[in-house]
């Protein structure tokens, strides 16, 4: 897994950079240099010992999104906040 400063710059046309984050109302993702984003309310009153699963939701969501582009990128770029959801990730 990469790590990257925010203030990286897509120099590569096989790359595409995706922000992902979840709350305890929503959770959404966001693809910057397509100005697309997406997000979607949370089920009212979710436990709070789940927040961890929206946050893994809202990466896989975003990957997801991703199947249906005709010219896929080969290289994904996931910023998330949460050190948990990168080790899952990275332990594929």
């Amino acid at each position: 897994m990469l790590y990257w400063p925010l203030d990286f710059l897509v120099m590569n046309d096989d790359l595409i950079v995706i922000y992902t984050d979840a709350s305890s109302v929503g959770l959404g993702f966001w693809f910057p240099e397509d100005c697309f984003t997406c997000q979607c309310e949370l089920p009212h009153s979710p436990s709070t010992d789940i927040i961890f699963y929206f946050k893994e939701l809202a990466v896989c969501s975003a990957i997801h999104l991703l199947v249906d582009i005709e010219d896929r990128p080969s290289r994904l770029l996931v910023y998330t906040d949460n050190t948990n959801t990168v080790a899952l990730f990275n332990s594929l």
